[in-house]
């Protein structure tokens, strides 16, 4: 058995619906350690300690990023693969920069970037001030301060080693800012077009030449929402459609942990108070089957 480190971190800190908190909960509950069992991995869980008391949600956010940063580094100084199992995205900013900690300056390693948002605002763009709409400024080198100081030598991410699949929602100062970073997006409307494994294969082949390392930040908003309807209340109203299907996100993602260099991945932004039918948590746990399975 393969260890894995699931580092469960219950904070929707960095959104306007708290609900994301609850995810690892109910992902824990439904058998994820069973999926993964069946997979040849051996399942250890750390339990980020998620400040819930106080009115300034920023520091919570931070505290949370910085706790899953820790728990990152150590893992991948260890050598053992992960899953953040959040929460919201803003805690993705600690998940990479942890990685970046433990592998030190000049190595460099790639992202896959799996989101219906670009989360690349900063404070001086963002329409929301949510925290889960920043993390990839942060990681990209641009200033946040609630994320400052999580990578000990930033940036923690190179632009040519990022890929964005499925970015079907965002605001126009977010793609500038990826735009003058040169940052390979392919959008909702390619996936459709192309199917989600070829442009994965595309993707792949931007963010590992010059890498032997790489990981995946998957937020489940990204699959359309008759398919995954747990996702955060002020979204599922919002004009995302069509979002990705889901067999084709699983279909695509068949064995990518089986891949050389595969260093662990975020799993965020699942919602059990809006799910239906546990319909959300069911596409996770298939999701999770999938990518932990030999390709």
């Amino acid at each position: 058995m393969t260890p894995i480190d699931l580092i469960a971190a219950a904070s929707g800190a960095g959104a306007s619906d708290p609900g994301m908190s609850l995810a690892p909960a109910a992902l824990r509950e439904s058998s994820i350690e069973a999926t993964l069992r069946g997979r040849g991995l051996a399942p250890t869980w750390h339990d980020i300690a998620v400040p819930t008391d106080g009115s300034d949600r920023t520091a919570r956010m931070r505290a949370a990023a910085l706790g899953v940063a820790t728990a990152v580094e150590a893992s991948v100084a260890e050598g053992r693969c992960f899953m953040m199992i959040g929460g919201d995205h803003s805690l993705a900013a600690g998940t990479w920069s942890g990685v970046a900690n433990a592998l030190g300056p000049g190595q460099r390693f790639g992202l896959l970037w799996v989101d219906a948002h670009m989360d690349a605002h900063t404070p001086a763009t963002t329409p929301s001030g949510d925290g889960h709409g920043m993390p990839l400024a942060a990681l990209l080198g641009e200033t946040v301060p609630a994320f400052a100081g999580l990578c000990r030598a930033p940036p923690a991410l190179r632009p040519e080693h990022l890929c964005l699949i499925g970015s079907n929602s965002f605001e126009a100062e977010e793609a500038a800012l990826l735009a003058r970073f040169g940052v390979r997006i392919f959008p909702a409307a390619e996936v459709h077009a192309r199917g989600f494994s070829a442009v994965l294969h595309d993707a792949c082949a931007v963010l590992r030449a010059g890498t032997e390392l790489f990981g995946l930040s998957l937020d489940v908003d990204v699959v359309d929402r008759a398919e995954a309807p747990g996702v955060v209340a002020s979204k599922v109203h919002h004009p995302l459609w069509p979002g990705l299907a889901a067999a084709d996100l699983v279909q695509g993602l068949h064995g990518l942990a089986a891949q050389a260099g595969f260093l662990g991945m975020d799993l965020v932004e699942l919602n059990p108070l809006h799910d239906i039918e546990a319909r959300t948590v069911t596409l996770a746990l298939g999701l999770v089957s999938s990518i932990f399975e030999a390709a």
